[in-house]
């Protein structure tokens, strides 16, 4: 199979705004019938109301509609679609056909690209596939040579397209694929170029340093297409992915993201600029039609600008959730998920030590109202920390001395605690506080010393719950296979010598794996029997890995978003799993752990209405009296 030859950039203006295409105007697609392309029509002479509901905006609480959307319940009929393949053993399912022609007719009459927003698990990296490939073909029967397709997404995804590549195509059919990522990266004659943010804008910064005079990698080439996986990355337009994103030369973009919103409404704009929406592109056109004025909620919108954003979506965006119909049946049936919350109970000697620590970071956080506003950022600092002792204490009391706060941070994503702990100027060892109290540092001092009496090889309440769990899984037929999710590498490390004393053989995933590692340890899980755990740091494995290998999650530890659980639950539960599965949730009982479920529950909000990973983030969300009753204070 020939490949395809990667393009120099024509002759042009050497700014990223030059290489643009004019703003793509808006049309609509009807959700309700079978697929016909529409001529583009002006927005402002559309009167389609797309491919959402038709009530969408009929509700009492305009605001909320909006994002109603992403959650509506839909009927497709997807009759009269071809679902075969000719170059694959694959056939599609209806709702994926209905994505290829959708696809197909947004590459076409001035349009270029779009926003693919099916729920997780619906396959829309296969969509996408389908579409570059189709697109190949119809070129070499038209004699054209096409450009390749530049693939952006986080560093644990890149491996999983690898992988649909391999499994979608006949082999004399497979679309060839190169990895741009580590220290020798170089490009040569492919089909698929597949690369991470940070790489993309590793090069684009190279680029603008030469005020685009030398053009460095990725950006030396013009591509057919852009696609950003998990394209929610690019959010915030003012942050250096999604400037290097934006600078690309393509000539469609794409957009792959099942949470369009992920915390507030402004997630829209970076997706409708990166596509060029006409007037939605614009920021201070947004701002001032579209978000209300000083919005910080996902349920601001400025009056009247439903409809405007209706159709915006309509045209640009594709959703199909995995409850919405075929024909009057489910578009993807999968065997039941059952979530079992599992009460685990202290030993003596861990309630004592908890009991003590948690009336200590009472005493703190009291102090601290004294002294700070709750608006104060210094104030959710340290209340993060102090919630992250007593969250640690629920997994084993020895993280408390043997884990670095700059490491845990990187765990949880929160860019103003890592500035945070990396000062080191008179910190408390265990608040964080920084203070020149000798007495404050001697009362947390003696926490310190109490958690050194708990060895790392001693095995916590929530380790012997875990290897319980795992001697039952062995028992059943079929060699079922578990992943433990921890958002603490450091506990994962705790829990390796355990599994290892077992017997138990297993593989791992976390942040500081390079991609050969990574490709080893996903192929060990998956390919060798006699692997049957794997454990998988949350904010490394959470997101765009398929292992339906495995039926059984164990969740070692809370995440404030369930939303973000649900999305690591997905990664067994999605097309492909045949068997049902069971996931864990290990709760200490009396705990911090049972206040955050609590909370979970109460504030519908925070729960499922965001997808925010920075825990200082989440935190700014609660009340002052919610963020008390989390550290067993009353106000």
């Amino acid at each position: 199979m020939s490949s395809i030859q990667l393009n120099e950039p024509s002759s042009s203006p050497n700014t990223p705004a030059a290489r643009r295409k004019q703003p793509r105007k808006l049309e609509s697609v009807p959700a309700s019938t079978s697929y016909e392309p529409k001529p583009p029509s002006s927005l402002s002479s559309s009167n389609n109301q797309g491919n959402l509901p038709a009530d969408a905006f009929n509700s009492t609480n305009p605001e909320k509609a909006v994002f109603e959307l992403f959650s509506e319940h839909r009927s497709y009929d997807y009759q009269q679609l071809d679902t075969t393949l000719e170059y694959s053993n694959y056939k599609l399912m209806p709702h994926q056909a209905y994505g290829r022609k959708w696809m197909a007719d947004q590459e076409s009459d001035g349009r270029n690209g779009g926003i693919v927003a099916d729920e997780m698990g619906l396959g829309k990296t296969l969509q996408a596939l389908v579409r570059i490939k189709d697109d190949r073909i119809s070129a070499i029967a038209r004699g054209e040579t096409v450009g390749p397709t530049l693939v952006v997404g986080p560093k644990s995804i890149l491996l999983q397209w690898e992988e649909e590549i391999r499994r979608t195509f006949h082999f004399d059919e497979r679309l060839i694929c190169k990895i741009y990522h580590g220290a020798n990266r170089y490009l040569d004659k492919t089909d698929i170029v597949l690369t991470t943010y940070g790489i993309l804008n590793s090069d684009h910064e190279s680029t603008e340093a030469t005020k685009w005079t030398r053009r460095y990698g990725l950006f030396r080439h013009s591509w057919r297409r852009l696609i950003l996986d998990e394209a929610h990355e690019i959010r915030n337009p003012g942050t250096k992915k999604a400037k290097a994103a934006f600078a690309v030369n393509a000539e469609y973009r794409w957009c792959l993201t099942g949470t369009p919103i992920q915390n507030k409404l402004y997630d829209l704009f970076s997706l409708f600029h990166l596509l060029g929406v006409k007037d939605f592109s614009e920021d201070q056109w947004f701002k001032r039609n579209i978000e209300a004025p000083g919005a910080r909620s996902r349920n601001s919108i400025r009056p009247g600008a439903q409809r405007l954003l209706k159709i915006a979506l309509g045209s640009a965006m594709l959703r199909r959730l995995k409850t919405d119909e075929v024909n009057g049946c489910p578009i993807l049936s999968l065997p039941p998920l059952q979530i079992t919350i599992w009460n685990c109970q202290f030993s003596p000697s861990e309630r004592e030590f908890y009991d003590a620590l948690e009336a200590r970071m009472k005493d703190i956080i009291e102090e601290l109202l004294n002294q700070l506003e709750h608006g104060d950022i210094r104030f959710y600092s340290t209340a993060w920390v102090l919630l992250l002792r007593l969250r640690q204490a629920c997994l084993h009391p020895s993280l408390l001395i043997e884990q670095r706060l700059e490491q845990v941070a990187d765990d949880v994503g929160s860019k103003e605690r890592r500035q945070d702990v990396s000062n080191k100027d008179n910190r408390c060892l265990l608040c964080r506080n920084q203070t020149n109290s000798d007495k404050h540092k001697e009362e947390c001092g003696r926490f310190i010393d109490m958690a050194k009496i708990f060895s790392r090889n001693q095995a916590s309440t929530k380790i012997k719950i875990t290897l319980g769990l795992l001697r039952e899984i062995k028992t059943r037929p079929g060699n079922e296979k578990t992943i433990i999710f921890s958002q603490f590498t450091s506990m994962l490390n705790i829990i390796e010598p355990f599994l290892q004393r077992q017997g138990i053989r297993f593989a791992r995933l976390d942040g500081t794996m390079d991609m050969n590692r990574r490709k080893q340890q996903l192929s060990d899980i998956k390919e060798m029997p006699r692997v049957t755990v794997i454990l998988v740091s949350l904010r490394t494995g959470g997101v765009g890995l398929n292992l339906t290998e495995c039926n059984n999650v164990i969740l070692f530890d809370l995440w404030w978003n369930p939303a973000v659980e649900e999305q690591a639950f997905a990664r067994a539960h999605r097309m492909g799993q045949i068997r049902p599965v069971n996931v864990y949730k290990l709760v200490t009982e009396n705990t911090v752990e049972e206040r955050i479920m609590e909370l979970q529950d109460r504030k519908k909000k925070l729960a499922t209405e965001t997808l925010d990973r920075d825990e200082i983030e989440n935190l700014k969300k609660l009340s002052k009296k919610e963020l008390l009753s989390l550290m067993a204070c009353h106000s």
